[in-house]
């Protein structure tokens, strides 16, 4: 509200899980261990964790003329994980795994 009529917009990023060499070493850890089991993407809604630059793409677009007249927004770049309502994530089933059908294109 008061920066808009300066043409300033402000909107904000939050990544999900999007592992990378400068995390601690302790998520590392966690990681790793998550990853061996093979549970790491199975937890995560997009059944995959995000790349480093796919929150670049989602600051890029904000920062373009196409976003020119978003402000006041928070963009979650999370692969829609921020949905899960448990405090313990489950494997993730989707819809037509529930219903018996392969995915798309079988």
């Amino acid at each position: 509200m008061e920066w808009g009529p300066y043409g300033i917009q402000v909107n904000g990023l939050v990544p999900g899980l999007m592992p990378h060499p400068d995390l601690p070493e302790s998520i590392l850890r966690g990681l790793d261990r998550a990853a061996d089991q093979g549970e790491l993407a199975l937890r995560q809604p997009a059944l995959r964790v995000g790349l480093p630059r796919e929150l670049g793409w989602a600051a890029t677009l904000l920062a373009s003329p196409y976003a020119r007249f978003i402000s006041g927004h928070t963009l979650v770049v999370d692969g829609a994980n921020w949905q899960r309502r448990a405090l313990v994530t489950p494997p993730v089933n989707s819809v037509r795994e529930q219903l018996g059908r392969g995915p798309f294109g079988q």
